[in-house]
């Protein structure tokens, strides 16, 4: 079986940077949802056009606020994943330093 090692460290600064983005990108879609940008802003002889065109910006801010909620979850779970992987070389550590049976 092939050895693995994880840089714990390096992890945990990937997951700060996701966290970093995270927050930037809620940053920008709470901007975006206070603009507006509706049929009247369109103009009046642009009908349907103008009504699709608004939809498709409604959805510039939702899928923003998507992102951001994605990279927050991403930042959970390599927080997640480094402390699991911590616990488990911690406890690996402590069964060659104490073997069964002399603890």
């Amino acid at each position: 079986m092939a050895e693995m090692e994880i840089d714990v460290v390096q992890v945990a600064q990937v997951a700060t940077g996701f966290e970093q983005s995270a927050d930037a990108i809620g940053a920008i879609a709470a901007q975006i949802a206070t603009l507006t940008f509706g049929t009247d802003k369109a103009g009046r002889n642009y009908g349907d056009v103008g009504a699709r065109i608004a939809a498709g910006y409604d959805g510039v801010e939702s899928s923003f606020r998507q992102w951001g909620v994605a990279s927050k979850d991403n930042t959970v779970r390599l927080r997640a994943s480094v402390a699991s992987y911590q616990d488990t070389d911690d406890a690996a550590a402590r069964s060659i330093e104490y073997p069964a049976g002399e603890r």
